[in-house]
């Protein structure tokens, strides 16, 4: 089956902000590229709308990142579409994906510490977590399986990466991005045979732009290299990784769960020992949490944006960049962030 379209007319559907703006560019201007999660939502607790179901019915290709989003994929098979899925995780190899076990080995050895009864709530709450994050892993390697034979370039990876144990927050790494861009101009270029020379070389063209970038982002977090990190949730690894930013611990184990009195206690002891000048919110999630942390441990407070899709983070490198800006901010004053 052939799934060549004429871009002029084409409708593809990414399933978070970041995409939006890097399929665009190597789509083209004709290209109608549309994203599922609303401005300021989570991933973590979307809720789809009837708007988003029309958007999935009428898309020619749907572009998900994998691992957090893969409820597009529930959708899609909810559906019937025979659009064909390009999942982001599969454009990289195990070597280039960190373990998503960080808040895991946390709670194992809070499990060590504590009551059989509360081990027994926490490991429900584990699961109830894994449920809501990962819940369609094994289900979304079986789709795509299904899918592979007719949609290889668009869905082809290492499907040896479980990505139940890795975490998926790659985007926030202009390096790895790199690697999905050179895939998606794949995927494109088999879609749109007439205009695979254009694809390849807006293709190119950014991969220009992220290496740039990339040196950019080095040079402005230059003066924080080093730094003891403190973030909300677990978006942050592969940035820090890249960055050099010492990530100390995750204040919300489970996204969008207040953490427990002890998770918290423990947090608040890391952070002290660590030096950490401050902590950080994100636009998505609540801010109680940090804000609590923050006034306990007496450091200032961030706001950090992993998603973006609103007037001033909508371009791939102005979310990046926002968010540089804000650690570089926040970690050499420790002050308080009214962003």
């Amino acid at each position: 089956m052939s799934f060549a379209v004429a871009f002029g007319q084409s409708k593809i559907v990414v399933s978070i902000p970041p995409y939006q703006d890097v399929v665009q560019r190597i789509a083209g201007r004709d290209a109608e590229v549309s994203v599922l999660l609303a401005p300021g939502a989570s991933p973590h607790t979307f809720d789809p709308t009837p708007r988003d179901v029309v958007r999935l019915e009428q898309a020619d290709l749907i572009v998900i990142n994998g691992g957090m989003d893969t409820w597009t994929l529930s959708m899609v098979d909810a559906l019937g579409t025979h659009a064909p899925v390009f999942v982001a995780l599969a454009s990289l190899s195990a070597d280039d994906l960190v373990e998503g076990g960080h808040e895991h080995e946390h709670d194992e050895h809070e499990h060590d510490e504590h009551e059989h009864d509360e081990h027994e709530h926490d490991e429900h709450e584990h699961d109830e977590h894994d449920d809501h994050d990962h819940g369609h892993d094994d289900h979304e390697y079986e789709h795509d399986e299904h899918r592979h034979d007719e949609d290889r370039a668009a869905t082809d990876g290492d499907a040896s990466v479980s990505f139940e144990d890795r975490n998926p927050h790659v985007w926030l790494d202009p390096v790895l991005m790199i690697q999905v861009v050179h895939r998606l101009a794949d995927a494109l270029a088999t879609m749109n045979p007439d205009d695979e020379d254009g694809i390849r070389s807006r293709a190119d063209a950014l991969v220009h732009d992220l290496e740039h970038f990339d040196r950019e982002l080095r040079e402005t977090m230059a003066p924080i290299r080093g730094a003891a990190f403190v973030p909300l949730h677990d978006a942050w690894p592969y940035f820090a990784d890249r960055y050099g930013l010492d990530l100390v611990v995750e204040i919300e184990p489970f996204p969008g769960q207040e953490p427990t009195a002890r998770y918290l206690a423990e947090a608040l002891g890391l952070i002290r020992a660590s030096g950490a000048r401050a902590i950080f919110a994100e636009v998505q999630l609540g801010s109680r949490s940090a804000e609590v942390l923050a006034d306990e441990a007496g450091v200032g407070l961030g706001t950090l944006d992993p998603l973006g899709g609103v007037d001033g983070r909508r371009s791939y490198e102005d979310l990046l960049r926002y968010n540089a800006e804000i650690l570089v901010e926040t970690l050499r004053n420790g002050a308080h962030d009214d962003h």
